[in-house]
């Protein structure tokens, strides 16, 4: 049996100035509209996926409800990832609520860095751990590190880091994402989404430098803790869904069958429990 070919991370929304920050910032004019679960779900029947993981976009309760709706009406999504204000306390009876639910697997918060690990976030996130939910980050270059303390201090938490710890914002000898990485996969269990590099990608890196992350992201982690994700629609303001494929495709065809097959689905299928 094939191993179902999973995008593990993309978003929904719909566009109101004023909803969600980022959003609004003119770099992002090209995305100031609806993305719908019926246009991705051609997007992936085109470039053959079996399924996704959608990633709350925005910052509240009601975002979360929103793709737990979605993802019951279109089979294609097969776990949600939401958000919960992780420094209040009635969060955790949220949590309890949404465990319950069979595509609801854990949240993302939009803060990067030490954030994470304030006081005021560890009883929420210790919620997270015991209720078997997981929790996906975004960190930058000089962030990472973070990850690893978090991992240290919640052993059985299961952590996703975002879009390759943004390797395109480090300097041209890829420092300090490369020695950092490093430490974070020989120190922890923590799993990479293959994805996010179109993203203010610097033109002189194409493909080259881009190549030496994918390279050093390999070696460190191996296709048995990365996952490929295309970040739909978010990448639209600078790519599309097709150059992402292609191009990422192009690149992991050097590898085995069974090596794809773990990037392209087999370690999102176990990471999220599809």
């Amino acid at each position: 049996m094939s191993t179902a070919r999973i995008d593990a991370h993309h978003h929904l929304w719909h566009y109101t100035r004023g909803k969600s920050a980022f959003l609004d910032a003119e770099e992002y004019t090209a995305i100031q509209q609806d993305y719908e679960a019926q246009e991705l779900g051609e997007l992936i029947e085109i470039h053959g996926f079996d399924g996704t993981v959608v990633v709350q976009a925005d910052q509240t309760l009601e975002e979360t409800r929103f793709m737990l709706a979605q993802a019951e009406q279109n089979a294609f999504i097969k776990a949600v990832v939401g958000w919960v204000d992780l420094g209040n306390p009635a969060s955790i009876e949220v949590l309890e609520s949404w465990a319950g639910h069979p595509l609801f697997r854990g949240i993302r918060p939009e803060f990067t860095g030490d954030a994470v690990l304030v006081p005021e976030h560890a009883e929420v996130i210790a919620a997270l751990e015991r209720l078997g939910l997981g929790l996906d980050l975004m960190a930058f270059p000089g962030e990472i590190g973070t990850l690893v303390t978090l991992a240290g201090r919640h052993p059985d938490l299961s952590i996703n880091l975002n879009h390759c710890g943004y390797s395109e914002h480090g300097d041209d000898s890829l420092e300090p994402w490369r020695s950092e990485m490093r430490a974070l996969s020989e120190q922890t269990d923590v799993t990479v989404k293959f994805s996010g590099v179109m993203w203010r990608l610097p033109p002189h890196w194409r493909n080259d430098l881009l190549f030496q992350a994918f390279d050093h992201l390999l070696e460190t982690f191996g296709p048995g803790r990365l996952m490929w994700a295309s970040d739909w629609p978010h990448m639209e303001a600078h790519s599309n869904y097709a150059e992402w494929t292609s191009l990422s495709g192009d690149y992991l065809s050097r590898l085995s069958d069974t090596e794809q097959a773990a990037i392209f689905g087999a370690t999102a299928t176990r990471t999220y429990r599809l």
